[in-house]
């Protein structure tokens, strides 16, 4: 395991149980193509939905204390999984960021594949929220890639940009004369 491959996991681990939200942007803001990018992007969402949910539910405390006590006889259901739907889609989106392709639409979902940057995919759906696209890969495998992986664009890398080589002007030294064109 490299040495960057080591940071990125360590720093990861330093940060993925925490509930402050800034620690799981600078783990993102420190590795935006790390492997742990999807991990990231769903805990730092969930962490920020539970800080808009708590402030809310701090002005009703009363009222969802007393509805979530059952009362005698009473039964409580847990909790059913979020089922995401999607929206049917059929366009070339590109990967961005080291785009991670996970089995499905979760951040601890099985990694399918981890693509480079402007890798073509197609997308046959995004989620209703916006946060994850149905993708196939040119291999014909199905997935689902986060939105902050993806791109409807090619991304403009550094190497994609024409290179141009300065223009240097001569300049005349101290007490010597300027070269002139000789003519023949």
């Amino acid at each position: 395991m490299s040495t960057l491959s080591t940071s990125k996991r360590l720093f990861w681990t330093s940060v993925k149980d925490s509930d402050d939200p800034e620690d799981i942007q600078a783990y993102l803001t420190k590795y935006p193509d790390g492997y742990f990018v999807d991990l990231a992007n769903d805990k730092l969402a969930k962490l920020k939905g539970a800080q808009i949910a708590s402030a809310e539910s701090t002005k009703n405390s009363t009222t969802t204390e007393r509805s979530a006590t059952p009362s005698a006889g009473q039964t409580v259901q847990p909790p059913q999984s979020e089922q995401v739907s999607f929206v049917a889609q059929n366009q070339t989106v590109y990967a961005k960021n080291g785009g991670q392709v996970r089995a499905q639409p979760d951040g601890h979902a099985a990694l399918l594949a981890k693509l480079q940057t402007n890798t073509e995919v197609t997308a046959t759906g995004v989620s209703s929220d916006g946060k994850w696209w149905r993708v196939t890969t040119a291999d014909g495998q199905t997935g689902y890639m986060h939105k902050t992986v993806v791109s409807e664009q090619p991304i403009q890398t550094a190497s994609a940009a024409p290179s141009q080589a300065p223009l240097v002007q001569q300049q005349p030294m101290a007490g010597l004369p300027m070269p002139t064109a000789s003519r023949c």
